[in-house]
């Protein structure tokens, strides 16, 4: 009488696990994170597409944070911009937006921020 029941539960759990497994693989979600390479706090990143803009990241990045992983949905070419700011004076409002360029998004993406003596850039990692 037990061996039907849990065979049925296998049954169930396995079907349930494959869905999951293939949504996650086949659903064309990408996945970005951002990390900050530089001595300015970030506010934000946008990714600005021929239609709208779409905020990816909202949290205020501090020099050295990363952004929490976040599933955006976007695949193809986007324009990215930034907020970022001196940290010296971020929270008195002088942050400024940096355009960033265009950067293929899709998949899992890591970014990193960072600004040397030729500018602010972003490496895809």
């Amino acid at each position: 009488m037990r061996k039907p029941f849990l065979w049925a539960i296998a049954l169930l759990l396995s079907f349930g696990l494959t869905g999951c497994l293939f949504s996650a693989f086949l659903a064309g979600d990408s996945r970005l994170q951002l990390e900050n390479g530089s001595r300015m706090a970030i506010a934000e990143l946008e990714a600005v597409g021929p239609g709208d803009t779409v905020l990816l990241v909202g949290d205020t990045l501090w020099p050295g944070e990363r952004s929490r992983t976040r599933d955006v949905g976007l695949d193809g070419i986007f324009r990215l911009r930034l907020l970022a700011g001196d940290t010296a004076c971020f929270r008195a409002g002088c942050a400024q937006a940096i355009d960033l360029g265009e950067q293929e998004l899709g998949g899992s993406v890591r970014f990193r921020f960072a600004v040397d003596r030729d500018g602010p850039w972003l490496e895809k990692r």
